[in-house]
C-alpha cells in the first residue's frame, strides 16, 4: 500500500527537463551542453506535449581532449563538476513528443534506432558531475532537447525508469516521422 505514494510510482507532472547546446570547440570537435537558461532538473520546465529532439550519448571511453574548465565554479561544487567529460559522442534524434516517452527504455530505443547500438538518452550526470558536460559532436543549436535525470522526477515519465512501450522499429519510425 505504501508503494502507491512512493515517487517511483507517480506519473510525471506534465513537464520534462531540457538542455541546450552552449558552445562548440572547432579545434577539439566537442560540444558543451547543459542546463542553461532556465532548465529545472528537479521537476522539468518544458511541457511534455512539446516535440523536441532527444539528446543521445554513446559512451566510448575516449580520452579527455583537453576541454576547457574555468578556474571559478558557477556553483558550490568544484568547477570540474559542471564541466565534465563524457568520453563519448552525442547526436540529436528527430523531434518527439515528451508524452511519447513512457520510460527511459523508450528514449533509449529511439536513440539506438536512429544511431545504432550503444546510444542512449543523455543523463544529467553523464559527465561525472551535473548541470553540463562535454562530448564529441557538433549538434544543432536551434532548439532545446530532452535529457533525463536518474534521481529526480524531472522526466516526462516521472521518477525512476518508467515503463517500456516495447515499440517495434516500424512503430519508432512512424513516431519520429523524419
Amino acid at each position: 500500500l505504501c508503494l502507491l505514494f512512493h515517487p517511483i510510482a507517480q506519473a510525471g507532472n506534465g513537464n520534462g527537463m531540457t538542455w541546450e547546446k552552449v558552445s562548440h570547440d572547432d579545434v577539439l570537435g566537442v560540444d558543451y551542453v547543459g542546463c542553461n537558461n532556465g532548465c529545472n532538473a528537479y521537476s522539468g520546465e518544458t511541457s511534455c506535449s512539446s516535440k523536441l529532439p532527444i539528446l543521445c550519448l554513446k559512451k566510448e571511453g575516449l580520452p579527455d581532449p583537453g576541454v576547457y574548465v574555468p578556474d571559478n565554479s558557477p556553483g558550490v561544487m568544484q568547477p570540474s563538476y559542471y564541466y565534465g567529460w563524457t568520453g563519448g559522442q552525442i547526436k540529436l534524434t528527430c523531434p518527439v513528443s515528451g508524452n511519447a516517452l513512457k520510460g527511459i527504455a523508450d528514449a533509449n530505443d529511439i536513440c539506438e534506432f536512429q544511431f545504432g547500438p550503444g546510444y542512449k538518452m543523455a543523463e544529467h550526470h553523464d559527465g561525472n558531475g551535473g548541470w553540463g558536460w562535454y562530448a564529441n559532436g557538433n549538434i544543432d543549436d536551434s532548439s532545446r532537447f530532452w535529457v533525463t535525470v536518474n534521481d529526480q522526477p524531472s522526466s516526462c515519465w516521472g521518477y525512476g525508469t518508467g515503463v517500456s512501450s516495447a515499440r517495434t522499429d516500424a512503430q519508432i519510425s512512424e513516431l519520429l516521422n523524419c
